[in-house]
Formats: structure tokens, sequence, C-alpha cells
């Protein structure tokens, strides 16, 4: 017994490390390193932040006009990395807390609009 207690907690140490290095890496990759992603993340906070409700942005699924179709490609970009994000955190893949902290702009943009 007195050799599990001390591996197990390490065992949680480590896995503790391993999410948020995991973490780190995923908003790395996608995010820091990107001036592409740096851009999208711009113009959906610019697109979102002269909204009240998601009505203007149901237009945007069906786009008509050029400047639309980036604004859809922008925004479905995001909703798709934040959903992988959300994937990997539902099965403790990274760190929640991390995660949230770094994409606070855009996730709470998009719980206003969708509430």
């Amino acid at each position: 017994m007195a050799i599990l207690i001390p591996a197990y907690v390490a065992w949680r140490v480590q896995r503790k490390i391993a999410i948020s290095r995991a973490t780190i890496d995923f908003i790395s990759e996608h995010e820091a390193s990107s001036p592409e992603w740096s851009e999208a993340k711009r113009v959906f906070v610019e697109i979102t932040s002269k909204q009240d409700h998601p009505s203007p942005m149901i237009t945007l699924l069906d786009p008509k006009t050029s400047e639309q179709q980036r604004q859809f490609l922008v925004i479905t970009s995001l909703l798709g990395h934040s959903e992988a994000g959300a994937v990997a955190i539902k099965h403790e893949a990274m760190s929640e807390e991390i995660y949230k902290d770094w994409n606070n702009t855009c996730l709470e943009r998009i719980t206003i609009l969708y509430q």
C-alpha cells in the first residue's frame, strides 16, 4: 500500500501536466502561431460585437455577397475549432480551464448570441 499511494499521486500529477501540455499545444498549433487564425478571431469579434440577436447571423447561412461568404467561412472555422476543443475537453484530453481562459472573448460572444 505504501508504494501504491505515491504511484497513484504521481500518475495523477503527470496526467494533469500532460492534459495541460496538450491544451497549450492545441492552442499554439491552431491559434497562436497562425496570423490567419488571429485575423479570423478579429473578424469574428467584429461581426458578433455589432449584434444583440442571432437573426442577422442567420443571413450568413446563405451568403450572397463576397463579404458574407468571408464572414460565413470565418464563423464556421471558429465554430469548428471550438467543437474540436469541446470534444477533446469532453474526453479529458484537454484542460477546460486553460482553453476557456485562452478563448474567453470568442466563447462569450458565442454564448451571448445563442442564448
